[in-house]
Order: structure tokens, then sequence, then C-alpha cells
């Protein structure tokens, strides 16, 4: 009957909507922040020091022999790339092999197949930038989530840093402490999401109420699919309930949703980067934190329509995962 297509039908966009959050889909692991800002070099060029990022990023200055983390972002760019020639009504098999990697997917405009990857670089406070000039050894050996440290040539240009094929540097003992956790797959994570209005009134188009359903409460949602699917291994959840100490700037954490306000308005010619860092400094500034993963173990980035170019976006091993719209 309609009710059960309609079941079937919100299914399958929860099924696809796991699979392009990377980071969730993964289930990147616990990768707290505040092990990253105890470790991080004051050595960024022109004297400023790891405090000093945030206003080194709006100044457009160069980032050389700071320390972070070195991430994978996997770009999912259109709807049809879950349609399978031998297959192309939705079913719920089919789901379940392209959360397999089994999709058919042709990937970014340029013809590649599969998501697009790029590499990145993020900050103690859980700022992202993306990565140029990434050398082929590199690329090769670094793993998403490996603590870095940017070589001392590297420079940096709008929400760019470009390494010139110089060799990214590891911190000493990067690879072997004990608090350094991967990919882990199992157990109760936490997740906010995130809705954004702009200063121009732009918003993502789900109400705060609406993102509550389809994360965690509706009878087909995001919680339970990811808890179906990993065998109840799994389980996706609300954090605790947080008082914001600047509703100007985002509101209050209910029910695991969030809505905040930056000062940008959405073009087409929009740098997600910018409004992704935007949001993420704004979370911090709100509830009085170093990096958003004080807050929750996963957020997701949930933008304003023609904020991008793709539909979804995410980061290996990370706490990120951004959303065009309505692929929230």
């Amino acid at each position: 009957d309609n009710n059960n297509n309609q079941s079937i039908h919100r299914l399958n966009i929860m099924l696809f909507r796991s699979y392009c959050t990377a980071a969730l889909a993964a289930m990147a692991a616990l990768s707290p922040l505040a092990v990253v800002t105890a470790q991080s070099s004051p050595s960024v060029r022109g004297a400023v020091t790891t405090e000093d990022v945030a206003t080194t990023m709006q100044q457009h200055r160069a980032l050389s022999g700071a320390t972070g983390r070195y991430l994978v972002q996997l770009t999912e760019y259109t709807e049809d790339a879950f349609q399978l020639a031998d297959d192309p009504e939705p079913s719920v098999d089919r789901r379940l092999r392209e959360l397999q990697g089994n999709s058919g997917n042709n990937g970014p405009p340029n013809g590649a197949g599969g998501p697009k990857k790029n590499a990145a670089f993020e900050l103690p406070n859980g700022e992202i930038l993306e990565i140029e000039g990434l050398s082929a050894e590199d690329e090769s050996l670094l793993s998403s989530g490996d603590e870095v440290v940017l070589p001392l040539e590297a420079t940096m240009s709008g929400q760019k840093i470009n390494v010139h094929g110089k060799p990214i540097g590891r911190p000493p003992n990067a690879g072997n402490r004990p608090d350094r956790r991967l990919a882990i797959l199992t157990g109760d994570k936490t997740v906010v999401g995130v809705r954004v209005v702009t200063s121009c009134n732009d918003s993502t188009t789900s109400s705060a109420s609406n993102l509550q359903q389809y994360i965690f409460d509706d009878a087909v949602n995001l919680a339970k699919q990811y808890k179906a699917c990993s065998h109840d291994q799994l389980n996706i959840i609300k954090p605790a309930n947080r008082s914001s100490g600047n509703t100007a700037v985002a509101s209050d954490i209910l029910n695991g949703i969030v809505t905040v306000t930056i000062n940008r308005c959405v073009t087409t010619e929009a740098d997600d980067g910018v409004m992704r860092n935007e949001i993420t400094d704004a979370i911090n500034s709100a509830f009085g934190v170093s990096a958003p993963t004080q807050i929750a173990d996963h957020f997701m980035y949930c933008l304003p329509n023609n904020t991008f170019g793709g539909i979804a976006y995410a980061y290996m091993n990370s706490w990120m995962s951004v959303y065009k719209d309505s692929w929230c």
C-alpha cells in the first residue's frame, strides 16, 4: 500500500544518506582534537601561535611547520551515482550493495569513477583546509587521521594549503601513542545535526524538528539503519542537551540538533570551506570548547542549497560530514 511504499522510499533514502556519510559510514574514530592541541607546534610563519590560527586563516598568512591531522575527503557528486544499470528501480538489496562500494558510481563530473578524493589538513580547533601539491609518496603513505607536521615551505591561500611537493612530517612517536584510535566501528556514537542560517536568511530547508526526526526519531531513520547494517553493533545516539553561551551565534543543542547562524550569504560562488570553518568557529565559541569533538563524536553539517558542487562529503577517520540541504 501507499504507506509501505513511502516507508521503503524513506529506507532507500536513509541507506543512501548513510553511504554518503563517509565519516559516519566508516564511523571514523574517536580522535579528540585535544590530543592534537597538546602536540601542536607554535612555529607558524610570522610568529603566530597555535591559539592565533583562526586569525592567521583570516589574514591568509602561511601555516608552515604547524601540526594537525591529515584527512582524506570523499565527495559524492550526483544522485545518479546510485542508479545501477541492471537495477533501475530502488531496492534495499541494491542499497546494501552500494554501501559495500558496488554502486556503479560514476563519480565527479570529470568522469573519474567513484567518489572524488581530496587531501585535507585539520587544525587543532577543528577547522579543515584543503591540501594541494602533495607528493605521490606522501599520498601513498599517509592515512586519513594521521597526525602530521606541515613542511616549512607550506603556503596558504584562502582555504587551501600548498605544500609544493615537500614531504609532510610526523610528530615524534605519532604512530605509537596509545591514545591514537582509528575507525572504531562499534558502540555508542553521539551525533549532532547542524542547521545553518546565513545573514541573508538563506537556511537549511529542514527545520530542527525535521532533522531530529530524520536522524534519530522517525520510524525509519539514520540511527536505525546504522544499527541494522552493523548487526546492532553501532548505535547512533543524541548527546546530552547543552546550553549555548551565545544564542545569536548558535542555539542550544536540543535532542541532537543545533542551529548555527553565520555572517555570510550563499552565492553560486560561495566557498563551502569558508562557511564550514565559520560554522566550526561558531560552535566552539558558543559552547566554550576548543573543538566540536568535546561536544559529540560526530557532526553532520547541513548547508543551505547552492553552497558547493556535489551532494555530500565527509572526512575519513574524522568527526565531520557535510551535506547539501535536502541530502542531510
